[in-house]
């Protein structure tokens, strides 16, 4: 018992012409049109491919003579295309974008300003002001409790923190 036709094989099958009418060779696809004659199940197979094949060949033709260039051009059935509704927004709001963009420019450009050399009198109080600071800082780190973590100089009484614990 032979084995069946595969897919690529009955698609072998389908390009080559006369294919149930040539006989047995000693070619692989004499052989396998030889069992296409023989075997019913093979047959029905390779008959259901070429129809449906054949009936999409139709329905391709059928539809491509439908829509032909002559009528997609037709200005009874064609609307223009540029002027469609989305395109024509999309064209309003990138020139009114231009717009707003080429206006802005000069609200938006501010004029560099080169600084001036600095006189010798203004980086002399300068440095004598960083000094200062410098100081300052130097005295505030030397000292061993900041001011505000040192104790008080009046102890509380006991008195005080009764009452302020009974209210």
């Amino acid at each position: 018992m032979n084995a069946h036709l595969t897919e690529s094989q009955l698609f072998a099958l389908l390009g080559s012409p006369g294919t149930l009418s040539q006989s047995a060779s000693s070619s692989p696809a004499g052989s396998d049109a030889a069992h296409l004659a023989n075997c019913a199940l093979c047959s029905a197979e390779f008959t259901v491919l070429r129809d449906s094949l054949s009936n999409f060949r139709v329905a391709a033709t059928n539809l491509s003579a439908l829509y032909t260039p002559t009528r997609l051009l037709d200005p009874a059935t064609a609307r223009p295309r540029f002027f469609t509704v989305p395109r024509a927004a999309w064209a309003t709001g990138l020139v009114a974008a231009m717009a707003l963009c080429t206006a802005s420019i000069n609200l938006l450009h501010k004029p560099v300003v080169h600084p001036t050399p600095a006189t010798q009198a203004e980086t002399a109080t300068a440095l004598e002001s960083d000094d200062a600071l410098l100081e300052g800082i130097n005295s505030d780190l030397s000292t061993s409790v900041a001011p505000s973590l040192q104790p008080l100089d009046v102890p509380a009484t006991t008195e005080t923190t009764s009452a302020t614990r009974n209210k």
